[in-house]
């Protein structure tokens, strides 16, 4: 493993190893501290020279200082981890399922914490919730039994599923589909709107529209939906997609 440039065996490892903040899924805290004793604690730890004294402020933790870690709840617990990771003000933010467990709205301000952490910083972030991942992240490393098989960015994941335009008109699904079958589309039919591949969906569209319009169809709706993440995941990982994977990468074992 390296960090910074340092692997695991060099003499100043520790000293790298102290610039990653990591907040791990279970926050593992000592439940008889105070939060403001628990980062006091986590500043002598990591024998920080400049902590971010103002963290906990800015994580909302200022009315909970005097409380015990054990009385928080459970968004405010991962709030006080991500506090205590961003303490020694770190080059490298580690996450693993920071939002695992929460309920919508703590997850959402999590989400915001970690948006706000992330930047100026280079940020892993480990998780199952897709949606989470494609409105924090850059680029993602899909794993798939214990491979990698995609280290891409999301960018680049887009341009290889093409866009759809999502049409609805009065009348039905159906024959709207029909239409476009005589026109040499494939259309799909999900939730009563008609959903069609096509290249360039932005400049196909209007004359598409145009077209159905003219053939007397009441066509009430147009809409471009790119390919969301998780999108993107179940077709890389049933072998629909390809993408870029750095050499060595796919092999077992640590990396």
């Amino acid at each position: 493993v390296f960090v910074l440039g340092d692997a695991s065996g060099d003499e100043t490892f520790l000293g790298k190893k102290r610039r990653v903040g990591i907040v791990p899924q279970q926050p593992g805290m000592y439940e008889h501290l105070t939060v403001r004793d628990y980062l006091a604690l986590v500043r002598e730890l990591y024998d920080a020279k400049a902590p971010d004294d103002d963290v906990a402020e800015k994580l909302g933790l200022h009315e909970v200082l005097d409380r015990k870690t054990s009385a928080l709840s459970g968004g405010m617990q991962r709030r006080l981890a991500l506090a205590a990771a961003l303490l020694p003000r770190p080059d490298i933010l580690v996450l693993d399922e920071p939002s695992a467990g929460l309920d919508p709205v703590a997850s959402r301000q999590m989400i915001a914490c970690v948006k706000e952490a992330s930047a100026g910083r280079t940020t892993l972030l480990c998780t199952h919730n897709l949606e989470e991942a494609e409105e924090l992240c850059e680029s993602v490393i899909i794993l798939r039994s214990g491979k990698v098989v995609v280290h891409a960015s999301i960018a680049e994941l887009r341009e290889k599923v093409a866009a759809r335009v999502v049409l609805r008109a009065h009348g039905g699904a159906e024959p709207l589909a029909d239409a476009l079958r005589k026109r040499g589309h494939t259309p799909q039919i999900e939730d009563g709107e008609v959903r069609l591949a096509v290249a360039n969906a932005e400049k196909a569209a209007p004359g598409l529209l145009r077209e159905l319009l003219a053939d007397g169809f009441e066509v009430y709706e147009c809409r471009i939906v790119r390919a969301s993440l998780e999108d993107l995941f179940f077709r890389v990982v049933d072998g629909e997609a390809s993408a870029s994977v750095p050499p060595g990468a796919a092999k077992e074992g640590p990396s």
